[in-house]
């Protein structure tokens, strides 16, 4: 026994080092791969990370060995999702397995033996390692020595998706910040009326990337359309509004904005009627505000 297990040994001081020496997810992920497919020649070896715990899906970070993964994968996804519930090392031998249940892998031969191994931190599952055998059933201390590489590995990818998460937090702040200043300087170096209305509709049409955008200004009782950006069918510039008569009305009379999502919504088929193609599914709409008092209201679409 002790030969056998001597043969499946972790180097754990150069294993540990590979990991700090990276600092994101992918690089440290692509070392664990790499470590565990060479405890067994042969071995293909896939690392999965749960990115975003509120609409989780399986996303592969790394590959060592023959085998191909594409796409995200659903979280309850056959052999993915047997570890996924049972948050506990699973493996399948080849009179277990169909086809279909590991879909999700692209490969030409045929597999002897899945094993996988839960990521866990506190109980929380974020990621998994799977190992694919074509030539022989998983040896015990195999899977034992694949089991202390997790545990290792552990810690290192968490974090190091903590620091891609804060990253990114922070990559995004600087660059809405930078936007709003764009903003703001285009705004106030534009002088003509006309002019400026079509570059807000504009310039709210390229930060919230949507479909369209409508600006609507106060015009005595009533709002008039008097910009629009993108595509939107159920509207034509110089339309008027007044409260009572579609969405931009009703917030000219409330002053309070509004998300209108749902398909039976009233408002929303009455804006749709008499449209057969291109119809619009939902719309944020916000009012324009001058010390309290409605200036104008925008629609993105």
């Amino acid at each position: 026994m002790a030969t056998r297990k001597s043969t499946f040994t972790v180097p754990v001081a150069e294993f540990a080092a590979a990991l700090f020496a990276r600092a994101e997810v992918g690089p440290r992920a692509q070392v664990t791969a790499e470590q565990i497919a060479q405890l067994l020649p042969g071995t293909a070896v896939v690392v999965y990370i749960v990115e975003d715990l509120d609409a989780p899906v399986w996303t592969a970070k790394a590959i060592a060995g023959e085998v191909t993964v594409s796409g995200a994968i659903a979280l309850s996804t056959g052999t993915l999702g047997a570890v996924a519930e049972r948050r506990e090392l699973v493996v399948f031998e080849a009179g277990d397995l169909q086809r279909e249940d590991y879909a999700h892998l692209d490969i030409r031969r045929t597999v002897a033996s899945l094993a996988y191994i839960p990521l866990l931190l506190d109980e929380i599952l974020f990621g998994a390692i799977e190992l694919v055998s074509y030539d022989q059933p998983f040896p015990e201390a195999m899977l034992d020595a694949s089991h202390d590489v997790a545990k290792l590995a552990v810690p290192a990818l968490a974090a190091a998706q903590a620091y891609e998460s804060e990253r990114n937090a922070s990559l995004q702040s600087i660059s809405r910040v930078t936007q709003m200043y764009d903003l703001e300087k285009v705004f106030n170096s534009t002088l003509e009326m006309d002019e400026l209305l079509g570059t807000i509709a504009n310039k709210f049409h390229d930060v919230m990337d949507v479909q369209a955008v409508n600006l609507w200004m106060v015009s005595n009782d009533a709002l008039e359309l008097v910009s629009c950006e993108g595509y939107d069918p159920t509207v034509t510039p110089g339309m008027v509004q007044k409260p009572g008569e579609g969405i931009a009305g009703d917030i000219s009379d409330s002053g309070e904005g509004m998300l209108v999502d749902q398909p039976d919504d009233e408002r929303l088929q009455k804006r749709n009627a008499g449209i057969e193609e291109g119809k619009i599914f939902s719309i944020l709409a916000m009012p324009l505000l001058e010390h309290e008092s409605l200036v104008g209201v925008v629609e993105a679409i």
